[in-house]
């Protein structure tokens, strides 16, 4: 198989997490909003809040990483800010597998051609 046709695939791929992490976000708000139920807003304690909002926080960043990640590789750029977010993803399951694969890709001469940039003319 052509190895840019891979950069494809893993473009896909990165999507797919994406989304994949979004659902998880959406499940897990669905279960805290059964867990607090009728209650107000201002009955909750801010320090039982304070932890599903910054693991909110963390989780859209996550997703965003993934995202960019998506971006640079259909684009071909930045392929070392690549290497780095792969790395990063790898430490987490979905990500293990698509994070291994990227970096062996990318570490190829032939792929690492295709995201060198010409000097203008």
């Amino acid at each position: 198989m052509d190895r840019s046709r891979l950069l494809k695939i893993l473009e896909f791929g990165y999507l797919f997490y994406a989304l994949f992490a979004a659902y998880i976000i959406c499940l897990i708000i669905v279960k805290a909003n059964k867990i607090v139920g009728e209650k107000k807003i201002t009955e909750i304690p801010l320090a039982n809040l304070l932890p599903p909002i910054v693991l909110g926080l963390i989780a859209l960043l996550f997703i965003v990483l993934i995202l960019a990640l998506a971006y640079f590789l259909n684009k071909r750029i930045h392929r070392i800010a690549i290497l780095v977010l792969s790395i990063i993803l790898a430490v987490f399951p979905l990500g293990t597998l698509l994070g291994i694969v990227t970096i062996m890709l990318l570490t190829r001469k032939d792929i690492q051609e295709q995201f060198t940039i010409e000097e203008p003319v």
